[in-house]
């Protein structure tokens, strides 16, 4: 398992989580990626992009991402306000987070 902290000024309510190799850095290539259920699970998906909704607008936002080997069955759900789940799939072997709108390159972890 690998854990990272990460804090970082993000705008527009979202940053992006992206495989390396994808060429929309910080964007993507389908008119739907922000439709109404994205933006209502705060979780936007297409290939090699997954778009997070956050409530900050301009602010720092704070979090941590944890590359698992294998499920986690043992989640609290009663620790957590908001739970989504999607995938992605990473070509590259490594994994970027993004802020928006300039798509500056905030964390990078090998996969």
């Amino acid at each position: 398992m690998v854990k990272k902290d990460f804090k970082f000024y993000t705008d527009y309510h979202q940053f992006f989580i992206e495989d390396f190799s994808n060429e929309d850095k910080g964007s993507s290539a389908s008119t739907d990626f922000w439709n109404e259920k994205s933006f209502k699970e705060k979780l936007a998906l297409t290939n090699g992009i997954i778009g997070v909704g956050v409530e900050s607008y301009g602010n720092e936002i704070k979090g941590e991402i944890e590359i698992l080997e294998k499920p986690n069955n043992n989640i609290d759900y009663d620790k957590y306000d908001h739970i989504v789940e999607g995938g992605i799939n990473i070509q590259s072997g490594e994994i970027q987070i993004l802020n928006c709108p300039d798509s500056h390159l905030e964390l990078s972890l090998k996969v």
